[in-house]
């Protein structure tokens, strides 16, 4: 008789290879700690941001294989509701980023006590999290965190009442933050596949 772990694994082992590029979490964590040396690096002579490209770039192709040679090549179902995800709500969000940056600049809030820039990075978040939140409740709860630091009037605490996501001498807040979540929800995504599907069978070619 199946029992109801065995069903919760059936659903959980479906959900995860419906969407499987989104819980290839290592890719999340190479952009995570892009965000993090921007965050050290972008304030300076800019030097040190172009070997970084080429070597994030690197990181991403090794762990796209690292993939497919643990998993396979397995491609999502285009649904409906997938097709939404991956294109109308982008192209939603670009008019609404050009909307909010161009009332912060109306209403002078580009040095002001709340962060505009912070609130759509936890827009995207949100975004990312997709249908089954259960299984992604890092990403609202990382929205979430964002949001609220973002829209908190944290500028009246400083001297220059700027607020500190943005803040731009180094480490430069937002993008170390941001860096930051990233890398902890990729490495959770990861953690999900991981311990939900097993490695693909490995085909021994003999003569």
């Amino acid at each position: 008789m199946t029992s109801p772990h065995d069903i919760d694994r059936l659903h959980r082992v479906r959900a995860v290879t419906t969407d499987l590029g989104d819980y290839k979490g290592l890719h999340l964590l190479v952009l995570g700690l892009f965000l993090v040396f921007l965050a050290f690096a972008a304030a300076g002579s800019g030097e040190l941001i172009a070997p970084g490209v080429f070597l994030a770039a690197g990181l991403l192709l090794v762990v796209g294989r690292y993939y497919r040679e643990r998993f396979g090549d397995v491609r999502p179902l285009n649904t409906a509701g997938r097709a939404v995800r991956r294109v109308l709500l982008p192209l939603l969000f670009l008019p609404l980023a050009l909307v909010l940056i161009t009332l912060s600049n109306v209403f002078g809030l580009t040095d002001g006590p709340i962060s505009v820039a912070g609130f759509l990075s936890a827009l995207l978040l949100a975004l990312a999290t997709g249908p089954r939140w259960r299984m992604r409740a890092h990403y609202p709860l990382a929205a979430a965190a964002m949001a609220l630091a973002s829209l908190l009037p944290l500028g009246v605490l400083t001297p220059s009442g700027t607020h500190p996501f943005l803040v731009d001498s180094p480490p430069m807040p937002l993008p170390l933050a941001l860096g930051t979540v990233l890398c902890v929800c990729g490495l959770l995504d990861h953690r999900t596949l991981v311990r939900t599907l097993a490695p693909a069978p490995r085909t021994n070619e003999t003569d």
